[in-house]
């Protein structure tokens, strides 16, 4: 099974981009010597380094990532123009937001009656 495992975001201003990925995301990132922030969060990597996005597209990623309350995801990011829309659709409720330097996310929540139950909760 091929999975994503890490993520790497160049960012000019990484101080920013990793509170707003631990806020929003619950990354646990921790500051490097060489001005990069890194840790995880349920089996993915994440990497804030320094630098601009090595594009000429308006935007330098988009992400897309399941979030278990999409409430809490949100909830640092009410009233700001970082919160762009929400929406339901019958495979879930998401949320369009820009990080702090304009890259894509969209978190979404899968509804109850779509989850997969874990083995420990059949028992």
């Amino acid at each position: 099974m091929t999975r994503v495992v890490g993520i790497l975001l160049r960012a000019v201003v990484p101080e920013v981009m990793a509170s707003f990925y631990a806020q929003v995301l619950g990354f646990r990132l921790r500051a490097l010597q060489d001005g990069s922030f890194e840790g995880a969060r349920g089996g993915l990597r994440l990497r804030v380094v320094p630098g601009r996005p090595q594009t000429t597209a308006l935007r330098a990623v988009g992400l897309t990532i399941r979030v278990p309350s999409l409430v809490r995801a949100l909830e640092p990011l009410r009233g700001s123009p970082l919160l762009r829309e929400q929406w339901e659709a019958p495979e879930g409720r998401f949320a369009m937001v820009f990080d702090p330097e304009g890259n894509e996310l969209c978190l979404f929540e899968v509804p109850p009656n779509l989850r997969r139950k874990r083995p420990e909760e059949t028992r």
